[in-house]
């Protein structure tokens, strides 16, 4: 099974709600493609990409889609976040979530003081709290986008 690229109109059930989303059935990075150049009314002001499951350190970065996600934002020019939660049982997604909208709120306050294009944040869990034990945020160094992208929307 290929990514075709292909997205359409989705509802989505969320706290027994239903919300109107869109499925691709795409990478990470075009699902960025997908929301940022024919979704969005407007420029987003931040594309933030995870939870990944797993630290995405080092070689990592070269197959993670939640950094290729984050990679793809930057080619297009925007601030970026990329969200990994680490540790034995991983099961901390909510304080990860939370950690990472406290982060959003914090550069939407301070815009000026956004440390790098790109930041990862990695929240180590700890089996015995409800909270990270450790919060890094990491920064990759970019340089610029050879080629635009080209899209076909599909119904």
């Amino acid at each position: 099974n290929t990514n075709d690229g292909r997205i359409g109109p989705r509802q989505v059930q969320y706290n027994g709600q239903q919300w109107p989303g869109y499925a691709a059935n795409a990478s990470p990075a075009q699902a960025v493609q997908h929301g940022v150049i024919e979704l969005a009314d407007r420029t987003p002001n931040l594309v933030v990409s995870g939870i990944n499951h797993g630290a995405n350190l080092g070689d990592d970065v070269i197959y993670s889609g939640t950094v290729a996600a984050a990679l793809e934002g930057r080619f297009l020019g925007l601030p970026t976040i990329a969200v990994s939660l680490v540790g034995h049982d991983l099961v901390y997604f909510d304080t990860a979530a939370r950690v990472a909208a406290e982060l959003v709120r914090k550069i939407e306050r301070s815009r000026s003081e956004l440390m790098a294009p790109l930041a990862t944040l990695h929240a180590t869990d700890e089996r015995s709290s409800s909270r990270p034990r450790v919060i890094k945020i990491t920064s990759f160094f970019f340089s610029s986008m050879s080629i635009p992208p080209v899209f076909c929307l599909q119904p």
